[in-house]
């Protein structure tokens, strides 16, 4: 298994365009550097390194088999703005603790209950994009909303369009807001005198 030091790593001169490029296209940048590094690499930002990787042995290591060792990110400090300190963002002992108050959640009825609201929920996108059949979309956002209307369905039982439209609204409002502190940290003081800030 390869280690940090073994870990390629994009040139320390191109940390500038590295930034912009992980500020403008994160997944884009991604591939094009897969396609020069292979699927483990180190882009370096200045301020930080940022590893990523493709390699199910590495997930595997970081996520089930090791997964004691790896702390989440400053990125999920930056999370907590929108979604508190809940199984998504917090770790250690309080993750812990939220995952045994969750698991409810898991049992065999109530994913019953998820599966169906997750198939009539795609079965309605799908019907959305037939009638957008030879048009361009930017799915990235249908996939968004999709998401976000399973959990408004699954979670607060939320069913009316106009309700439905309002919330995914603000979801995506708030997204975007915490993306921006997410992908450009060293901009993230001055986000918090601007528009979007107010909005969020």
């Amino acid at each position: 298994m390869t280690t940090l030091k073994q870990m390629p790593k994009t040139p320390k001169k191109d940390f500038l365009n590295s930034m912009r490029k992980v500020a403008q296209d994160m997944l884009g940048y991604n591939i094009e550097l897969t396609e020069v590094y292979g699927d483990t690499y180190e882009i370096d930002l200045g301020y930080l390194p940022l590893y990523v990787t493709s390699n199910p042995d590495f997930i595997k290591q970081v996520l089930q088999s090791n997964h004691k060792n790896y702390l989440k990110s400053q990125a999920y400090d930056k999370m907590k703005l929108g979604l508190g300190n809940g199984l998504v963002t917090s770790s250690g002992d309080y993750w812990r603790k939220q995952r045994r108050l969750s698991q409810p959640v898991f049992y065999k009825k109530n994913l019953e209950n998820l599966f169906q609201d997750m198939g009539r929920s795609t079965s309605e996108l799908l019907a959305e994009l037939e009638k957008q059949r030879g048009k361009e979309i930017d799915i990235s956002k249908k996939m968004m909303k999709v998401t976000a209307t399973i959990v408004l369905r699954s979670l607060f039982n939320v069913e009316e369009s106009q309700n439905l439209d309002k919330i995914y609204e603000s979801m995506d409002m708030m997204q975007s807001y915490i993306i921006k502190h997410v992908q450009s940290p060293i901009f993230s003081p001055f986000y918090y005198i601007s528009r979007s800030h107010r909005a969020f």
